[in-house]
């Protein structure tokens, strides 16, 4: 009699343990972070914006809250704190935080997930090489395929030549183009030539300009591309008119002379401006050179 009672005792605690288990298991919330994505969703010259996909997983938690906290990498000094609300019934949910970052800085990047003041799960990011990223406005898929340079005459010791450039684009780009031309051991400016240019895709494009430059002198030639006031590619070619001269066992070797004098030109501005006269000078001037021609014949 005694053995049934213990054993109907011991099965009674069971059950009502297990009652409990789940009763508790019920009404238990939970929740943690999975995975985590970084997207990057723009980027111009001083800032990109990168959205965080946080995977979230979870158990009777239908409110929770994700917060980031943003320290700068070198310093370990909080530079901002963002948090934002979220509501689903889902055991399984993706939670979205988009956030704007200075290129300049490298960053570490605190995700924590939490239900009202109670810190559920905890990530540590880091977020560096934002300058790296390009702006769209600074893109510029193309690549060089070659150049040629075309003597086209000598004359008073100047070399006339065509600079010529392909270049193969990837997407359609109007852009204004720069080719330039560089004294090789000096780096001199010798000469430039602008031009708007439209680059087109799926064919090889032809940029090219004529340059006089002072004969016996090797030349660096450089392509430049700019967009919106910005260089955004360069590739460069060597010209030589100098090419190295075999110097006997018995001569000494001479020093080239850089002749400055071969490289000064005169600046040509666009346009110049005319100084505007006191109203009525130029009329009395005139009358006064009138008068004075007329003087000179009589006498």
């Amino acid at each position: 009699m005694n053995e049934k009672v213990v054993i109907v005792a011991i099965v009674s605690i069971a059950i009502a343990a297990v009652a409990v288990s789940l009763a508790s298991s019920k009404f238990e919330s939970y929740g943690r972070f999975g995975e985590i994505d970084m997207k990057l969703e723009a980027v111009n010259e001083s800032h990109v914006v990168i959205t965080f996909i946080s995977e979230i997983k979870k158990e009777n938690l239908d409110e929770f809250t994700v917060r980031a906290k943003i320290y700068d990498y070198q310093t370990g000094l909080l530079l901002d704190d963002v948090k934002k609300n979220f509501q689903s019934p889902e055991s399984k949910y993706e939670a979205l935080l988009t956030i704007p970052f200075e290129k300049t800085k490298d960053y570490g990047i605190e995700l924590i997930l939490m239900h009202e003041d109670k810190v559920l799960s905890l990530r540590h990011l880091q977020l560096k090489n934002l300058r790296s990223l390009v702006a769209e406005n600074m893109q510029l898929e193309a690549s060089m395929r070659g150049a040629d340079f075309l003597l086209t005459g000598v004359k008073d010791g100047n070399v006339e030549f065509k600079a010529r450039f392909y270049v193969e684009s990837v997407k359609d780009y109007n852009v204004v183009t720069r080719i330039k031309v560089v004294q090789a051991e000096s780096n001199v400016l010798v000469d430039e030539e602008w031009m708007n240019t439209t680059l087109r895709k799926g064919k090889t494009n032809i940029i090219e300009a004529d340059f006089v430059v002072p004969d016996e002198y090797n030349y660096i030639v450089k392509l430049e591309i700019w967009r919106e006031g910005k260089l955004v590619k360069s590739w460069k070619d060597v010209i030589k008119l100098a090419p190295t001269k075999i110097v006997p066992k018995d001569v000494e070797e001479e020093e080239v002379e850089f002749e400055v004098e071969k490289f000064v030109r005169e600046e040509v501005p666009d346009y110049a401006e005319r100084g505007a006269g006191m109203p009525g000078f130029e009329v009395a001037l005139a009358l006064i050179a009138i008068a004075g021609v007329a003087a000179w014949r009589r006498k």
